[in-house]
């Protein structure tokens, strides 16, 4: 078995010695541009991979924006309901009402985003679960709007005490809301620290792979030059060597057949014409 091994070796050894020179530079060549080719479809698909951890980490922030902003509000109503069952001053309600409409259109632009994003593949992110979550706050803040708006008009109307008996009841809800939107925020900014580590992660190494790309073509070439010249200098010497030999007198002297295959058959060729030569000279070795 071994005997068997070591001469498939070798007869492999010879036929990959029998490549042309021309045939040995072009595998070099295209074996440099694979790897070439490797490393940048690599680095162009970490590319595209950071490109999209950008545009989500985006997003993330414009959602984490709007709810902070919805919070804001909620605060900002609950505070100005309060003041107007204390106060009954006319032109609070307007603004109330606006920062309530404020609020549910800040949570519905929040799904909507959410929605479009769809599954984003981040590790403890549920996607649905964010969007269904969103779609309770909405019904939160429709709850808290009817709130609200019965308290104003029992205020109106004077009933400061059926007023107050509303917004204490409704109070809870704000800030459950707030508390809602609040957690919702936070939950955008831990997307955001997340498609941050992703940008960075594939930023680092595109560009680890841009130096792997550099060393690597020029470890490629330096081997493949270096081991082409070696398969012709070799057997050159080889044939200068026995020329040498052959004409120090050494007749027997056998001119080796060996390296890539133009090298051969030119040693091949010498044996011949040195066989006929010596057969017109009547010369025997």
């Amino acid at each position: 078995m071994p005997h068997a091994f070591g001469a498939a070796l070798l007869a492999a050894r010879r036929a990959a010695g029998a490549v042309p020179i021309r045939d040995r530079v072009i595998g070099g060549f295209l074996l440099l541009l694979a790897v070439l080719i490797s490393v940048i479809v690599a680095s162009v698909l970490l590319s595209w991979q950071h490109r999209d951890a950008m545009r989500d980490g985006a997003e993330s922030e414009r959602s984490e924006d709007v709810l902070r902003d919805a919070e804001r509000q909620t605060l900002f109503a609950n505070l100005l309901l309060e003041r107007y069952v204390v106060t009954g001053s006319d032109h609070l309600p307007p603004i109330i009402r606006t920062s309530i409409a404020a609020v549910e259109e800040i949570l519905t632009e929040a799904r909507s985003l959410e929605f479009e994003r769809g599954d984003q593949a981040l590790p403890g992110v549920d996607d649905a679960a964010e969007v269904a979550a969103l779609d309770e706050l909405l019904v939160a803040a429709s709850v808290i709007s009817d709130a609200s708006e019965q308290t104003i008009n029992l205020r109106a109307s004077g009933d400061v005490t059926g007023a107050r008996e509303v917004l204490d009841s409704a109070g809870d809800d704000f800030l459950s809301l707030g508390s809602s939107i609040a957690l919702a925020a936070e939950l955008e900014h831990r997307e955001i620290v997340a498609r941050r580590g992703q940008a960075d992660f594939s930023m680092s190494w595109t560009f680890t792979l841009q130096i792997i790309a550099a060393f690597a073509g020029i470890a490629v070439t330096i081997i493949m030059a270096a081991a082409i010249t070696r398969s012709i200098l070799k057997p050159l010497d080889s044939l200068r060597k026995t020329a040498r030999s052959i004409a120090a007198g050494d007749l027997a002297a056998e001119v080796p057949s060996e390296g890539p295959r133009e090298i051969a058959e030119l040693g091949s060729d010498l044996n011949v014409m040195k066989a006929e030569l010596l057969k017109l000279s009547g010369k025997q070795p």
